[in-house]
């Protein structure tokens, strides 16, 4: 397999993961206008496994 090296952190609820191309640097932030070809994606959680099961979800 191909490494991809990243940043990842958790913001206001939000997982947040900048990839960088295969065998290029680490990015090094997680700037949204990216000029290195590095992806940026954001994650949001929309219900948690227990309202999952309760159907109480939003």
């Amino acid at each position: 397999g191909e490494t991809h090296l990243c940043l990842v952190r958790l913001r206001n609820g939000h997982l947040e993961m900048c990839q960088g191309e295969v065998g290029k640097p680490r990015p090094l932030d997680f700037n949204r206008k990216r000029r290195d070809g590095a992806s940026l994606v954001l994650f949001e959680r929309i219900a948690t496994s227990d309202e999952l099961k309760s159907g109480d979800e939003q």
